[in-house]
């Protein structure tokens, strides 16, 4: 990937793909959501997130899917505290 943001997006990406293998499913983001950052959240939730990112719908996510969903998300903040900004919200 690039700089800034993507790289940002791919160094977080292989905090949960600790195998390298290019796959995250629900086990390795309970483990991270756990371990690292000490957050319960619910296998529902996680299986949503990954549904929801899945887009060759195989059951998990592989580091295009992760970071696309990561820069979405970036994107949508910036455009929010834009709009924020000029009264729109």
């Amino acid at each position: 990937m690039g700089n800034g943001k993507e790289a940002e997006a791919d160094e977080i990406y292989k905090i949960f793909d600790r195998k390298d293998k290019n796959s995250v499913a629900l086990n390795e983001i309970r483990h991270v959501f756990h371990q690292f950052l000490d957050i319960q959240i619910s296998d529902e939730d996680i299986l949503e997130y990954i549904e929801e990112c899945d887009l060759n719908n195989d059951g998990v996510l592989d580091k295009n899917e992760f970071c696309l969903k990561f820069l979405i998300n970036y994107f949508l903040s910036i455009l929010n505290a834009f709009f924020f900004r000029l009264g729109y919200m």
